[in-house]
């Protein structure tokens, strides 16, 4: 497989297709669309304003838009859907995590869930509170009993955790990155790449629990101990809602401003684009789809097959 667009396809949709469209995939949908050059194959990719960007047909593998795919950039909050994979690896997600002094985060300088010293809830509810409101403090908490569980002797769990991030990074391919802390703010070394972060959102995809709450516009999470509460968490990602939209991650800082990774519907086909280094992610996705939409359209490929986005 070629390894700079080497993606799979969702876990559940799964067919042969043809070699001679994808040469370098094995496994494709049974009822699937493959992106097609227009007619006028011949136009240019359009440059977008971001840093980098990348656009991946994730069910079929083919690569629709790279800038600067591989460049290793400050990636932000973008980091924290690495940080639920690697603590949904060791931790159960029914298990309960009580809240240190030390994890709460002042929410005027820090995006966060809004936990309290004392508090009490499930490694569930902490991802909720990670990758909707993007909580720094929830990245914490979940690093730290991810570390402990990996070290019970260490003195720096949180540090033991981001060990194991970069060792993640390394057996899942991600070969221009490198984790510094689980929240995503910027320090020196820390880095991703767009193809990555692709990489690293079908790796999400492929997870029930995250697949569904990176789609979840908006949740409440109840709270025990000293302060019990039910807390209303609503996703940072202002493209949940519309109809071809199907989830994701934001991510914001100084040296990285904004960052986005997103999934798309075209037809029955997920797409998954990344854009980093931007100063307004959101025009620079949709700068990105429409070059995308203006070069490719989706064809269904098989007898009987059909999908919203062939024509």
């Amino acid at each position: 497989m070629n390894a700079q667009r080497g993606f799979i396809g969702h876990a559940g949709l799964c067919c042969t297709l043809l070699a001679a469209v994808l040469l370098h995939l094995a496994i494709a949908p049974v009822t699937s669309a493959a992106p097609a050059p227009y007619s006028d194959g011949n136009r240019p990719q359009a440059v977008i304003a971001a840093s980098a960007g990348l656009a991946v047909d994730l069910t079929t593998g083919v690569e629709l838009f790279a800038q600067n795919a591989d460049q290793p950039l400050p990636p932000a909050s973008t980091i924290k859907l690495v940080t639920a994979l690697v603590a949904l690896e060791m931790l159960d997600q029914n298990a309960r995590a009580t809240v240190n002094p030390d994890e709460v985060l002042d929410g005027e300088q820090y995006s966060v869930m809004g936990l309290l010293p004392g508090d009490e809830l499930s490694v569930r509810d902490l991802l909720y509170g990670l990758l909707l409101p993007s909580g720094g403090d929830a990245a914490l908490v979940l690093a730290r009993i991810g570390g402990a569980k990996l070290d019970p002797q260490t003195t720096d769990a949180v540090g033991r955790f981001v060990e194991e991030m970069n060792r993640w990074a390394l057996r899942h391919g991600l070969t221009n990155s490198h984790f510094v802390n689980p929240t995503g703010d910027d320090a020196e070394n820390q880095h991703a790449s767009a193809r990555d972060l692709a990489r690293v959102a079908a790796l999400v995809l492929d997870n029930w629990l995250l697949s569904r709450i990176v789609a979840t516009k908006e949740t409440t999470v109840e709270i025990a101990g000293p302060n019990a509460r039910v807390l209303t968490i609503v996703n940072t990602n202002q493209l949940l809602g519309s109809p071809d939209v199907y989830g994701f991650k934001t991510g914001t800082d100084e040296l990285a401003r904004q960052c986005l990774v997103a999934g798309f519907w075209r037809g029955d086909n997920r797409i998954v684009t990344v854009v980093l280094g931007s100063e307004d992610r959101y025009a620079d996705t949709q700068a990105l789809l429409d070059d995308v939409d203006g070069r490719y359209r989706w064809v269904a490929l098989g007898i009987g097959a059909s999908s919203l986005g062939a024509n």
